[in-house]
């Protein structure tokens, strides 16, 4: 019957596209887990297993008396220390973690109306 071929291939088309439905699920989830390496991931692996860092002398990070350091982050390069001194716009201080430098501070003040 005409009627009988159309049902099946109405039912194979649709396998078809949950099968495909899968592939794309899957392809998704081993995306996400690691398996496809993006360029920056692949970047930052890189970086990672570069030499260990060489050793330096101290370093001092001024903060004004009865100041405080409100945070403080690395990308394995560069060192920004989050500094909040009391009444004054917050600094930012940029140290080089290669040779412990002060690279320079940045002074966070709100913009001029």
């Amino acid at each position: 019957m005409p009627s009988d071929r159309a049902l099946k291939i109405a039912v194979v088309g649709m396998g078809v596209l949950i099968v495909l439905g899968l592939v794309v699920i899957f392809a998704t989830i081993a995306k996400r887990m690691g398996v496809g390496k993006t360029p920056e991931s692949a970047a930052i692996e890189t970086q990672g297993s570069k030499a260990p860092a060489k050793p330096f002398s101290d370093v001092l990070v001024s903060i004004p008396r009865g100041g405080r350091m409100v945070d403080f982050r690395s990308d394995g390069q560069r060192l920004l220390v989050h500094v909040r001194p009391p009444g004054l716009e917050d600094l930012i201080h940029v140290i080089d973690l290669e040779t412990g430098k002060m690279l320079g501070t940045v002074t966070v003040a709100p913009r001029p109306q």
